[in-house]
């Protein structure tokens, strides 16, 4: 479950777009592609809709097969969030994560099943400040790097507000662009230094990403 929310969460900060599109990445580790993950940017008036969908691929399913899939609607002029819905499920477990965003709060849901059955349901409501939610991050650091080199995103996921640092170390045909996540993973699979993305300015895309783990790196290349 920590991979692929690994996956997720890296792979958020994708593109920006005015236009409908779609974009798919393989994940790669020691030479194998162990994951493909596809996200999807809809206009919808004076809203942007992310769909994202990520699962794992080839030998990585004899070990974790999982599958996680969800969508976003943010105001498509302020990028301020309106909904998050995330679905994870790796064999016998299923979790739900269900935001719904106001002014000045959100309405935070999640629900944890295991073998069928209701394990955990968490409902409250937790004031934010100008937030993001994660598969709009995409979005929100492309429209920051094109006024400063550097500063924080504030994202919010599972019940907490998360500070990430991004600068920009160079510039050519590609932006290159220095990520440190900021939140808690416990295992192998923990954020290790700085995460590296490659973006094409021309596009709008990220062509690749690298994150640093405990046991090497991950990288995640645009197909």
């Amino acid at each position: 479950m920590k991979y692929v929310f690994i996956l997720l969460f890296v792979v958020s900060f994708c593109y920006g777009y005015e236009r409908n599109i779609k974009i798919c990445y393989n994940t790669d580790y020691f030479f194998l592609t162990v994951a493909k993950t596809c996200i999807e940017y809809r206009i919808d008036n004076d809203k942007i809709r992310t769909y994202v969908i990520s699962k794992s691929v080839g030998i990585a399913r004899l070990f974790k097969n999982v599958r996680y899939e969800g969508y976003a609607v943010a105001d498509r002029k302020s990028l301020k969030p309106i909904r998050f819905y995330f679905l994870q499920k790796e064999k016998n477990l299923k979790i739900v994560h269900n935001y719904v965003f106001s002014e000045d709060h959100v309405e935070f849901s999640k629900i944890v099943e295991k073998d069928g059955k209701l394990k955990k349901r968490i409902s409250k409501k937790i004031k934010i400040n100008d937030c993001c939610d994660p598969f709009t991050a995409s979005l929100k650091l492309l429209e920051s790097i094109k006024m400063k080199d550097k500063g924080k995103l504030k994202v919010f996921f599972n019940g907490k507000v998360y500070n990430i640092p991004f600068k920009v170390t160079s510039v050519s045909k590609l932006f290159k662009v220095e990520i440190k996540p900021e939140y808690d993973i416990e295992g192998y699979l923990k954020p290790s230094g700085r995460w590296i993305a490659w973006i094409n300015p021309r596009e709008n895309t990220i062509d690749k990403i690298m994150v640093r783990i405990r046991v090497g790196k991950i990288w995640l290349n645009k197909e």
